[in-house]
């Protein structure tokens, strides 16, 4: 591997070879067995990059990968699908009883695929995206065919993909555009697909599934969740083209799709004529370049034509660091800075975001006013740290103190509703009484 793999985050040097973190389960690591055998497939996928895996069903209900996937399932908590099944019942029908089935209907090959239950969450943009929530049995399954499948494509993922991948993140992706930017490449390429998971075509998903797999049953599994029936209203489809999100496996097949972009971009060399570099995270990408763009636009949009695949009119662009762009949350422009004596690279938190989280906190605190405090400033809490989190790294601080200041008055208010009084109660609900309640002060005073 390259010298400039070793700057990526790694978990061991083993075998000779490197091992990036991100190939990881957060759980993964309380069962050896599967610890190695993922080491074991990335190293031969690494090696042979046209190899075939054909004997692969045996890993999937291997004890230990069911249950690696089934704690990922519990600790997710999600919605029960169309069963109705939900995590309690299985604890309360024995989690070791219930895998013990579940493998052996994998082993007899007996085991079916259910239809999945559709619902909607909101989108920032006010629009709804449709969430697909498979049984509890096909989210086991998926995960545990994602551990055993995954290593062999992440050798083949490229180095500036950063969604949906173990020790990848968008904040990573943050960083490196942060860092071309500083480096010059401000002429920016700004991407998204439109309808993205909707819009994957089966047969090509397929075809590039089975560059790698060869395992029959495995690439039955993967057909028939990509066929299952969606049910919604009392309604059922059979879906021609698109993998749902909300399954487990849905993620890193989006990524093996688009990967087909991300290689054929690569060994264009494009990247090296152009000066361009491309950054994708999932179907959201960016390209930044030192040049006004020449023969990248035309060279992407012809991939994506070929993967049936369509941009967004309405989101894709092109502009430059100065007027300023947003990706992943993240608003980027450079400006010219006189004490710096040069421009300088800012990273704020989109408006977009602002006004999604501001939402989320009138949802949190418009609750009845008998409702509980306890819960109330514990929602809160999650909300606000999650949010913070996610923007620590960037010189935001004036924005998150105005966000927390506003998380305050939300509480403010919603305490003096309880007391049928009107006001924020600056003076009755100060700093020092929202700690004793439980409110924990992320951003403080500087």
């Amino acid at each position: 591997m390259e010298q400039s793999a070793c700057n990526l985050v790694c978990f061991s040097c083993r075998e000779g070879g490197i091992i990036p973190k991100r190939y990881y389960m957060q759980n993964i690591e309380r069962y050896p067995k599967l610890h190695e055998l993922r080491e074991k497939l990335y190293h031969a996928a690494k090696a042979g990059k046209n190899r075939r895996f054909y004997t692969l069903k045996d890993k999937v209900y291997r004890e230990d990968v069911l249950k690696c996937s089934w704690e990922s399932v519990k600790s997710n908590k999600g919605s029960p699908g169309i069963d109705a099944q939900t995590i309690n019942h299985v604890i309360e029908y024995g989690e070791e009883r219930f895998l013990k089935e579940l493998a052996e209907d994998i082993r007899t090959e007996t085991y079916r695929v259910r239809d999945i239950k559709r619902v909607y969450i909101q989108k920032k943009n006010g629009k709804q995206r449709p969430l697909g929530i498979p049984v509890i049995r096909d989210r086991i399954v998926q995960g545990a065919v994602k551990l055993v499948i995954e290593p062999i494509f992440e050798a083949d993922f490229q180095e500036f993909s950063y969604g949906f991948r173990e020790g990848r993140s968008a904040q990573d992706a943050r960083k490196e555009v942060q860092k071309l930017l500083n480096w010059g490449r401000t002429s920016i390429y700004d991407a998204d697909i439109k309808g993205y998971f909707d819009s994957i075509d089966h047969g090509i998903l397929m075809e590039l599934v089975e560059r790698r797999i060869a395992d029959g049953y495995i690439l039955k599994l993967i057909r028939a969740w990509l066929r299952a029936g969606i049910i919604e209203d009392d309604m059922r489809t059979e879906p021609r083209k698109g993998t749902p999100q909300g399954g487990v496996i849905s993620p890193l097949l989006a990524n093996i799709y688009l990967n087909e972009m991300d290689r054929l971009w690569k060994e264009s060399g494009i990247e090296k004529r152009e000066n361009a570099h491309l950054i994708r995270y999932c179907d959201d990408f960016i390209v930044l370049s030192s040049r006004p763009f020449r023969k990248a636009i035309p060279f992407i949009e012809a991939m994506l034509n070929n993967l049936n695949l369509e941009l967004s009119t309405e989101k894709t662009r092109i502009t430059t660091a100065k007027e300023g762009f947003d990706f992943l949350g993240f608003h980027f422009f450079r400006k010219y800075v006189y004490s710096y004596s040069k421009e300088h690279t800012y990273v704020r938190p989109t408006k977009q975001s602002m006004k999604s989280v501001k939402s989320k906190i009138d949802t949190i605190t418009q609750r009845a006013v008998n409702g509980d405090i306890e819960e109330t400033v514990k929602s809160l809490n999650l909300l606000m740290r999650g949010w913070t989190n996610y923007y620590r790294d960037i010189e935001a601080y004036k924005t998150l103190a105005k966000i927390q200041e506003y998380a305050l008055n939300r509480l403010r208010k919603y305490l003096r509703r309880r007391h049928t009084k009107s006001g924020f109660g600056y003076k009755e609900y100060n700093s020092e009484y929202m700690l004793k309640i439980g409110f924990k002060l992320i951003v403080t005073r500087r």
